[in-house]
């Protein structure tokens, strides 16, 4: 499509679901469908199910500001209950390179036409809202939370090594409390607690809020979320921050931050790597129209291990100091 220009932002491929498969949109013949795209991700259409009676031949109109991406493919599909005739299905795939401003702000019109390629036999439209979200950590290791970095989502040993890494919340930051962990409880123990967790941010851009039946979720797996505990900071009132997810809770609704826009999480480690758990956590965002997931960003962390030397092991130098109470 002519004019079409490369966005700033990562290309991040086709939008797929949680299963792999690519996002297929579905829209009718003769009607306005409005959708919520995340932004350089590809979305499927199937073309060839929308033609009317007669239809020969299509074409589409892109957005005038030269961003939205079009291209076709025929492929293959097997005919419903006959695996032996196969009959083939045009697809087309939408890429946008840019964030909406406004809601619905971006259109792509499909036309069919007679065998004489002027006569318009129907007409669909598909009105974009883009959007740009990410959930992010520190995958290089440098202290600095990165955007959409391409090492977010797995991990690697060593000084050249990725991945974001976790503690264990194991001290006591909590006053007047023997015997306790900061593990042992789902609030943040002042500003020392915080030191010992690990930062997220949720990066968002396009329009101030989502359009209706459009929302996003934070969650990490059930087998995973007793050994983490993730803090929302960003809006919340200190002192009143508790697990937004944890071992009571795997899943929490979250607010879209809006146009260029960020939310701050916190993440404590409540449990060492050992037989049962190999210290990895991944932590998902998901954007839902209604009850269905359309996109996911996922990333990784790895709980450090508990490391200890053995006793009869030559010590290389002693450090001695006397602590009265748990204050740096």
């Amino acid at each position: 499509m002519e004019g079409f220009h490369k966005s700033r932002l990562s290309k991040r491929g086709a939008s797929v679901i949680k299963d792999g498969r690519v996002r297929t949109i579905h829209i009718r013949l003769g009607e306005v469908t409005t959708e919520v795209i995340v932004v350089e991700t590809e979305v499927c259409i199937k073309v060839s199910n929308l033609a009317p009676l007669g239809a020969a031949k299509f074409g589409c109109i892109g957005d005038v500001t030269g961003d939205v991406a079009v291209r076709f493919c025929e492929e293959a599909s097997s005919s419903f209950g006959n695996s032996s005739v196969i009959q083939p299905v045009v697809v087309v795939y939408i890429n946008v390179a840019s964030v909406s401003r406004e809601q619905n702000d971006k259109k792509v019109v499909f036309l069919f036409y007679a065998d004489d390629g002027t006569t318009v036999l129907g007409k669909s439209e598909l009105q974009m809202t883009c959007i740009d979200i990410s959930l992010d950590v520190d995958a290089d290791r440098d202290g600095v939370v990165e955007k959409d970095s391409a090492f977010k989502g797995s991990w690697k040993w060593g000084a050249k090594g990725h991945g974001a890494i976790l503690l264990v919340n194991s001290d006591c930051e909590a006053e007047n409390k023997s015997n306790w962990q900061d593990t042992d409880d789902d609030q943040i123990n002042g500003p020392l607690d915080l030191k010992d967790m690990s930062q997220m941010i949720l990066r968002s851009d396009g329009p101030d809020r989502l359009p209706k039946d459009y929302s996003l979720q934070l969650y990490v797996d059930e087998k995973v979320a007793e050994y983490v505990g993730v803090f929302q900071l960003s809006g919340m009132k200190e002192g009143k921050q508790h697990h937004l997810i944890g071992p009571k809770k795997r899943a929490a609704e979250i607010k879209y931050p809006g146009s260029s826009a960020e939310t701050l999480f916190a993440v404590e480690g409540l449990s060492f790597p050992d037989r049962y758990f190999e210290g990895y956590v991944k932590i998902h965002l998901a954007l839902f129209k209604r009850d269905m997931p359309i996109y996911e960003d996922t990333v990784l962390f790895k709980v450090a291990p508990w490391i200890m030397t053995p006793n009869t092991q030559e010590p290389q130098i002693v450090f001695v100091c006397k602590i009265s109470q748990n204050k740096e």
